[in-house]
């Protein structure tokens, strides 16, 4: 307690000032969208709200809950770009060993007609050989149960 107000010491040894229930919206919202809001995200709004000097026990928290409900933020918010699943490596112990083979196509007609392509890569080396063709001919071939 200073002066009827009371401060809380931060880990670098400062003193945060202590925010009434009421002042807490009023806060959040100045500091997140108010004259030099930039509209950060939950834990940056929390860090730089105990860089200038203000502290409550729920502040990461009701900084989170603050970005998850600011419409800016959730129309203008830059899109997570993570794999739903975990990529699965394909990798080969020797070289020459283990090959991907694709057809390619339909291309742009290039010189003699060609417009598809045979792409092999070799999963130890990534060595990538292609060869052009100018059709491209499907053979279905039945599975072990006779279906097409």
């Amino acid at each position: 307690m200073y002066e009827d107000e009371l401060y809380k010491k931060s880990w670098d040894g400062l003193f945060l000032r202590s925010v009434s229930l009421e002042d807490i919206p009023k806060v959040l919202a100045e500091v997140h969208q108010g004259w030099c809001g930039s509209h950060i995200g939950g834990r940056s709004l929390a860090i730089k709200i105990t860089h200038i000097g203000y502290f409550w026990p729920t502040l990461v928290h009701d900084a989170m809950n603050l970005v998850k409900k600011c419409n800016v933020c959730q129309r203008m918010g830059s899109i997570q770009h993570q794999p739903t699943t975990f990529m699965t490596l394909t990798l080969s112990p020797i070289q020459h060993t283990m090959w991907g083979i694709d057809l390619v196509g339909k291309l742009p007609k290039a010189k003699g007609s060609l417009e598809h392509a045979v792409v092999a890569v070799d999963y130890f080396s990534k060595w990538v050989e292609a060869t052009p063709l100018k059709r491209l001919i499907v053979i279905a071939s039945s599975d072990s149960y006779g279906n097409m």
